[in-house]
């Protein structure tokens, strides 16, 4: 399914991600799901380890989460009635392609 890939440093990127497995290649590691602040139809997906592992800081999956991200974030749709992942919202995936790379 679609969804967006806010790399720690460089592009945002569109991808697609087809479970667990893709979800780990992407964010390099152990999966921690958090919710988008405000956005009950978005999750994000991040490196549950990135701390520990010394991933530098992403500034924009930070301002999306409402709390510190490290290392790359996949942002998902969500249906909040199943809590299954759906393609990303068009607005979501929109607004955060407008993200500046250097964002800090």
């Amino acid at each position: 399914m679609r969804a967006v890939l806010i790399s720690a440093v460089g592009p945002v990127e569109e991808v697609e991600q087809d479970g667990l497995g893709d979800l780990r290649r992407l964010i390099e590691g152990h999966v921690e799901a958090l919710a988008v602040r405000g956005r009950a139809d978005a999750t994000a997906y991040v490196n549950e380890e990135g701390l520990l592992n010394g991933m530098p800081a992403n500034a924009r999956a930070t301002r999306l989460a409402g709390v510190q991200i490290v290392g790359p974030a996949v942002l998902c749709g969500c249906d909040a009635a199943t809590g299954e992942d759906t393609p990303i919202p068009e607005d979501l995936a929109q607004a955060v392609a407008r993200m500046r790379t250097s964002e800090r």
